[in-house]
């Protein structure tokens, strides 16, 4: 890419020298961003379960449109698979767990490889809902079973359809394949079991003694048996060779599903609320797995037979629902892969960048979620589960300093948490508002509340109401304030933006332009005079509220923008989108630039059915957004590198390693120093390198955290310029003896600092003593480094 370069801006501790200024453009490939980790659950009921051959992974499968994959060790969810535009119904690993299967309601079956999630293909031929699908033995073939009547046999290598099986006079709920291949059952409406011959689609028998529906079919292992459950409440057990019955189980409701052990000893049964586990040789009933708290509509015994996974059981609210993890042995319930249910309406990070905190719930007619979750950022765990609200709960914001926790929800209440033990501190009821959106003053003291036309402003140490601020005409959905706390920004249903004084509650302006709901508002935390607003009429748009400017509109969206937010150098601007009515179209995360509204990267990929929200972390490296299938998404900011690697090339490492160097947080890689020749030569250096996106930014933004065990001693910052082949000094300091951090912004020919071959950027970073110190050895602590690289 060719530019024109005029100068050099290098920014230390905040001060600013203008030397050169590039403009480019720059057109960066969509696709999915670099995700740490996701977490959440069904957005509705979960329809079918499946266990990976090796017991490692377990795929389910919902009414939300989506199959989500986990890994079963510890219920982190690896992906989420989107491409049926209905109901999915079905899901089936193939015997070697390198593809699964998934049948739904949109009336396709799709193909997917399980390592990373791609479409394979999809099989197209059913007339109706997709209810079953089931891999033979060798993987070879697929079976399916519709509503359409019939069983259709599908060639898995090129999607070919190869027979279609009739004779059910009603929807197919389930088929299955013997364990030689050679024989297919199926379960039918029409009450009915079915066994057909693979080889040339011959009707061999129909074994016919239930009353009712029936939903689930299953060879044991050996093959011999076979297993029906039905909504007549009982499990039948036949014999292959005759179609004879052998046993008939007594279910307390409608059977949903049967699965033998792979063993063969055990028989599983679901049904309302509760599972059934069984002794095939005699039909004892040998335990019920309770918890579930509706209809378990799948079951699966992993591979060993140890642990059972059991799908469905409707949960607060009567829509989202549960993927659940049972030990066989006792019935304990090991895990419930289960986080948010309904979208997740809210998500924010805490000012130390350490903590995330999420809540979901159905937008705008549902009360689905009421949970608050915090998460610890690094890595994805649960920290804690706040329970206290009603209703859905669809804005959350920390206070200033990261100790407090603000929840407003349609129950009328505002709550303020705790943040370290999860106390609820002070609950302020507003029995005129339902509260769709908060925020805290930046002095932390105050809250303002939007609700219903009206906005409140409540002191948070007490709960006194101070200020109500009217004019809108229409709900509030978003509240900002500005970063010097002068000013409050309010987005409402009236399709307006206000612009308040704080200090006396006078409106100062009225800023119009979108022509549908606005969603979201948000100021520029570089300054305050900047504002940008998400709108459901696709657009964003940038505002001098100073003036009521409109400075730029951001045009790409396919749906509504439902969430805006800054980066923390206030340079990019981050936007989610997701479906709103009637719309059709792609939802998507894209970053702007600020300076002229110009598009710099679309993710298309890992949005799932839509992003409701979307948040930045303080320190840049991270951002991350709440899906409207109820995922939450944490992911590496596309213009931030973090370290690669690094090496200390004088001094003794004491602790800390490569993780300790990705984030803020108290983990460090301390080193303290070792013998040098002279006094010239730093006895602690380090040195990191990372890998940029491009070799051609715009501007580079080098980020370090750190401090040193006493005073007196001068840190280096040094960046490798591949035109020279020498390392150029970029800042020098006394380091500080607690964490802080400097940052140096290059805007002068930046690439020089990126290799143009591997991409790579170097720094390093040198401490010696500047002056008389008393204790020795003393130590350098580096807690975080990170190159931004701006297009």
């Amino acid at each position: 890419m060719k530019r024109a370069w005029s100068g050099l801006r290098i920014s230390v501790s905040g001060i600013s020298v203008l030397v050169a200024v590039a403009a480019a453009t720059s057109s960066w490939p969509q696709g999915r961003p670099d995700i740490l980790w996701m977490a959440g659950g069904h957005a509705d009921p979960v329809t079918s379960v499946a266990l990976s051959p090796d017991g490692q992974t377990l795929a389910s499968a919902s009414g939300d449109r989506t199959v989500k994959i986990w890994r079963v060790s510890d219920g982190a969810l690896i992906r989420t698979l989107v491409g049926h535009t209905y109901w999915v119904l079905s899901v089936a690993f193939s015997p070697d767990g390198q593809t699964l299967a998934s049948g739904g309601a949109d009336t396709t079956i799709n193909l997917w490889r399980v390592s990373d999630g791609a479409l394979i293909r999809t099989l197209v031929g059913h007339t109706n809902w997709v209810f079953s699908v089931a891999f033979s033995p060798d993987g070879q073939t697929l079976a399916s079973g519709s509503r359409d009547d019939t069983v259709r046999l599908w060639r898995v290598s090129d999607g070919s359809l190869l027979r279609t099986l009739t004779g059910h006079t009603s929807d197919v709920y389930s088929v299955v394949f013997s364990p030689d291949g050679k024989m297919v059952a199926s379960g039918s409406r029409d009450t009915t079991v079915k066994l057909w011959q693979v080889s040339d689609g011959t009707l061999l028998r129909t074994l016919s003694r239930h009353t009712a529906s029936v939903s689930s079919v299953a060879f044991s292992p050996d093959g011999r048996m076979l297993a029906s459950g039905s909504f007549d409440g009982t499990v039948r057990l036949w014999d292959v060779s005759d179609g004879k019955p052998l046993r008939t189980l007594q279910h307390p409701s409608g059977v949903t599903c049967v699965v033998f052990s792979p063993n063969g000893d055990m028989l599983a049964s679901s049904g309302y609320e509760n599972i059934r586990l069984w002794r095939v040789s005699d039909g004892t009933l040998l335990r019920t797995l309770t918890g579930h708290t509706s209809w378990v509509s799948s079951i699966a015994f992993s591979p060993g037979g140890q642990m059972l996974a059991s799908g469905g059981g409707q949960v607060q609210g009567g829509r989202g629902t549960a993927v659940n993890l049972w030990r066989v042995s006792d019935g304990t319930l090991i895990r419930s892969l289960l986080h948010h249910w309904g979208l997740i309406r809210s998500v924010a990070f805490s000012p130390d960048g350490q903590t995330f905190v999420s809540t979901g719930g159905t937008w705008p007619s549902g009360d689905d979620d009421s949970t608050i979750r915090l998460w610890r950022v690094s890595d994805g765990s649960l920290l804690r589960t706040l329970t206290g609200h009603t209703r859905p709960i669809p804005s959350l914001v920390f206070s200033p300093d990261g100790q407090m926790l603000a929840s407003g929800s349609w129950d009328n209440t505002i709550k303020i948490w705790r943040v370290s033990t999860g106390e609820l501190l002070l609950t302020v009821i507003d029995i005129t508002n339902r509260i769709f959106a908060i925020a805290f003053s930046p002095d932390g003291e105050r809250i303002a509340a939007g609700g219903d036309r009206t906005i409140k402003i409540w002191r948070v140490s007490d709960g006194t109401l101070l200020r109500t601020l009217t004019g809108h005409t229409n709900s509030i959905f978003s509240l900002a304030y500005s970063p010097d706390g002068q000013r409050l920004a309010s987005g409402s249903a009236d399709y307006t933006i206000k612009i308040w004084r704080v200090s006396s509650g006078s409106l100062l302006l009225t800023l119009t332009g979108h022509s549908y709901i606005v969603w979201s508002v948000a100021f520029s935390p570089s300054e305050h005079t900047t504002l940008a607003s998400g709108s459901g009429d696709r657009t964003i748009k940038l505002w001098r509220v100073t003036t009521g400017e409109l400075l730029h509109t951001l045009t790409g969206h396919e749906e509504s923008v439902w969430s805006v937010a800054f980066t923390a150098d206030g340079q990019t601007l981050a936007s989610g989108s997701a479906v709103w009515e009637a719309e059709i179209g792609e939802p998507s995360v894209r970053f702007w630039r600020v300076s002229d509204g110009s598009l710099l990267e679309t993710f298309d990929e890992g949005t799932g059915t839509g992003v409701f929200s979307i948040a930045n972390s303080p320190g840049g490296e991270l951002f991350a957004y709440g899906r409207q299938d109820a995922t939450l998404v944490v992911a590496r900011n596309p213009f931030v590198s973090l370290p690669d690697n690094f090496s200390v090339a004088r001094g003794l490492r004491v602790s800390g390693d490569l993780e300790d160097l990705l984030f803020s947080d108290d983990n460090h890689l301390a080193v303290r120093p070792w013998f040098v020749l002279t006094t010239q030569e730093a006895p602690v250096q380090v040195v990191v390198e990372g890998t940029a996106r491009t070799d051609s930014p715009q501007e580079l933004r080098f980020k370090l955290e750190a401090h040193t065990s006493i005073p007196n001693i001068s840190q280096k910052i040094e960046l490798f310029n591949y035109v020279t082949g020498t390392y150029g000094q970029v800042d020098l300091r006394t380091a500080t003896v607690s964490d802080s951090i400097t940052e140096v912004h290059i805007s002068a020919k930046p690439e020089r600092f990126i290799d143009p071959t591997t991409l790579v950027m170097k720094a390093r970073l040198s401490y010696k003593e500047a002056g008389p110190i008393l204790l020795y050895p003393w130590v350098a602590r580096i807690d975080s480094v990170l190159w931004a690289v701006a297009p």
